[in-house]
């Protein structure tokens, strides 16, 4: 099953909707596996739905481009991908495990979630992938954020593994262009 949207982002003054753009230069593309667990037997039917956010993560406001996909009976792969212009490739991505393909009509605090941060997910110019699991579905909300750190994103070689150079550099910047903000050390 594919699910694909390209979402915005929701920040102070960056609207990312670079769908017109695709794949030009001026925009980067983050290609997202994520395995998400089984319907818990003990639940009301969930239903996956992911948000890209920047800024605080409490302060997402549940409003998805599509709609989410249900869980199924086994663990299932949901695929993304995130058309963005943003320069610092800095991304926050929430998943929401709602009664609805919406989450409309349920408190944001209760709802089980997990959150990622990705320390850099993007690159102007570049497509780049990052595969990642769910193992369960929370029991509440989460305040615990899972960071993904930039050398864990795939892209610009072929290869598995660790994505930066000894420099720090990550294989989609300049040899030894400072790697940004790193979000993922204490």
């Amino acid at each position: 099953m594919r699910s694909s949207f390209a979402a915005p982002l929701i920040a102070t003054a960056s609207v990312l909707g670079a769908l017109a753009l695709g794949g030009c230069a001026r925009n980067a593309d983050l290609e997202i596996e994520l395995t998400v667990p089984a319907q818990p037997a003990d639940r009301p039917t969930l239903y996956v739905v992911a948000m890209f956010a920047s800024g605080d993560f409490t302060s997402v406001p549940i409003d998805p481009q599509y709609p989410g996909t249900q869980l199924g009976d086994a663990p299932s792969q949901l695929n993304y991908s995130l058309l963005t212009e943003r320069e610092d490739g800095h991304l926050k991505m929430v998943i929401f495990f709602c009664r609805s393909t919406t989450c409309r009509d349920e408190d944001n605090t209760a709802i089980p979630q997990v959150w990622f941060d990705f320390e850099r997910g993007t690159y102007i110019g570049a497509r780049t992938r990052w595969s990642g699991e769910i193992l369960a579905v929370p029991d509440v909300a989460t305040t615990v954020t899972r960071c993904v750190d930039r050398c864990q994103v795939e892209g610009c070689i072929e290869g598995q593994g660790w994505f930066c150079r000894d420099d720090g550099s990550h294989y989609c910047q300049e040899r030894g262009s400072p790697p940004g903000e790193e979000v993922c050390d204490p």
